[in-house]
């Protein structure tokens, strides 16, 4: 009987501590995480799904934190309100990404800059101009932050190598 009690008593002590290494594996990784991916949003005339959007990524937060993820909006020129709805979303504090103002022939010039000065992120380029459909631009961004593969392809994601 009294080695039964031993018995139970070791083997609880080793589940408690399996249960502090795991536990403290997940916090040691959850402090260590750093940005992988950049996916570049190149908008130009995006002011009627641009607010959507930025709210499908807020809702998804926690898809883009898992997965290392960094979101950056750049404007390249808009004729409409696009950077002004931009800039006020995140003036409000309703999205926290950076958003930049570009013109169309800094664009070339902007990327490569970015993907030189994060030499570790792979840079992945969605461009959306013109009149762009918004649930296809979700239901792409939606599988891009999954870590479809096929996604890319699909919606012409442009992909910067680490090294360009």
């Amino acid at each position: 009987m009294v080695i039964d009690q031993e018995i139970i008593k070791i083997t609880f002590l080793f589940i408690f501590i399996y249960w502090l290494l795991v536990v403290g594996r997940r916090l040691w990784f959850s402090y260590q995480k750093q940005i992988e991916k950049n996916l570049i949003v190149l908008l130009k005339n995006q002011a009627e799904i641009i607010e959507g959007l930025s709210y499908y990524l807020l809702k998804n937060e926690n898809r883009i934190d898992r997965n290392s993820w960094n979101i950056i909006f750049v404007d390249f020129g808009s004729d409409d309100e696009t950077l002004s709805i931009l800039l006020r979303l995140q003036q409000d504090g309703k999205i926290s990404w950076p958003v930049y103002a570009i013109t169309a022939k800094e664009k070339n010039i902007f990327l490569k800059k970015l993907a030189k000065d994060q030499p570790e992120c792979s840079q992945y380029v969605l461009q959306l101009e013109s009149q762009a459909d918004g649930r296809k631009a979700l239901r792409h961004l939606d599988k891009i932050l999954a870590n479809d593969k096929h996604a890319f392809e699909l919606a012409q994601i442009q992909y910067i190598e680490h090294n360009s």
